[in-house]
C-alpha cells in the first residue's frame, strides 16, 4: 500500500472558505500568544498536534480524503518567501501522503497577489530544499536536506522554458535564481486566500511567490502534514 501511494501523483487543489472567521481568529490568537520556535531568520512556528481543534480538523480531513497518520500540525509565520522545497519526512522518507495548508493572516499588500506555486516534479527521499547551484553547498537549512544536485528529482523536464514561463518566473519568483529551476516545470498556482485550504502531495516540489514584492510584510498559516498508515 505504501509503495502504491508513494508514487501516486495527487493533483493540488484549493478549497475556498474551508475554515470560518471564528476558527481563523482562534488560530491567529493561539499563535500570537504562544512562545515561538525559530526555524530560521525568516520563519517561526508553534506545534499544535495535540490540540482539540486539530483533532476535530483531522477527523474532518479523513472523512474527505481518506485515512492517514498525522505527522505534524503547526502554525507558522514567514517574513520572507520559502524557497523551493517539499514536505516529506526525514524519518520515514517516501511514506508521505498529503499536506494541507490554511492561509490565516497577512500584513500589508493584497493577499491574493501572493501565490503558492507547484511544480510537476517530486522528490521521495525526505524533506528537502532545492538549490541547484554548486555554490550553495554550505547554505544552512532548517531540518530539511540541502539538495544541490537534482539527479533524484523525479519527472524532470527536458523542455526549454517558454516565453510564458519566463514571464511567470519574473512576475512571481524574482527571488529565485534561474539555475535553481533547472529541470523543473510549473504546474499550477493558487492565490494566498485567507480561510482557504490548499491540498497537495507532500513529496511534490513547491515554492512561495515573492510576496514582499507585492507589499506583504508577513504571512501566517496553519499546516498539517501526513503519512500513509
Amino acid at each position: 500500500m505504501c509503495a502504491d501511494i508513494k508514487f501516486q501523483k495527487t493533483e493540488p487543489q484549493q478549497f475556498l472558505n474551508y475554515i470560518g472567521n471564528d476558527e481563523i481568529e482562534y488560530l491567529v490568537k493561539l499563535f500570537e500568544d504562544k512562545p515561538k520556535i525559530k526555524n530560521s531568520k525568516i520563519l517561526s512556528h508553534i506545534v499544535i498536534n495535540e490540540t482539540e481543534y486539530v483533532n476535530y480538523l483531522v477527523d474532518r480531513l479523513k472523512e474527505e480524503f481518506g485515512n492517514f497518520k498525522l505527522r505534524s500540525a503547526t502554525i507558522w509565520e514567514a517574513t520572507e518567501p520559502h524557497n523551493i522545497h517539499n514536505n516529506d519526512s526525514l524519518q520515514t522518507p517516501g511514506h508521505g501522503y498529503l499536506g494541507f495548508v490554511f492561509p490565516l493572516y497577512h500584513e500589508g499588500g493584497i493577499v491574493e497577489n501572493a501565490k503558492l506555486i507547484f511544480f510537476h516534479q517530486y522528490y521521495y527521499k525526505g524533506a528537502a530544499k532545492f538549490y541547484a547551484d554548486k555554490n550553495n553547498k554550505k547554505r544552512e537549512v532548517f531540518y530539511n536536506q540541502l539538495v544541490t544536485d537534482y539527479k533524484d528529482v523525479m519527472y524532470k523536464s527536458r523542455d526549454e522554458w517558454s516565453m510564458l514561463d519566463k514571464i511567470f518566473k519574473d512576475k512571481y519568483l524574482s527571488q529565485i535564481k534561474d539555475c535553481w529551476l533547472d529541470g523543473l516545470s510549473f504546474q499550477t498556482f493558487f492565490p494566498w486566500t485567507i480561510g482557504s485550504m490548499i491540498k497537495f502531495d507532500v513529496c511534490q516540489l513547491h515554492v512561495a511567490s515573492n510576496f514582499k514584492k507585492v507589499g506583504i510584510k508577513r504571512k501566517i498559516a496553519m499546516s498539517l502534514f501526513t503519512d500513509v498508515l
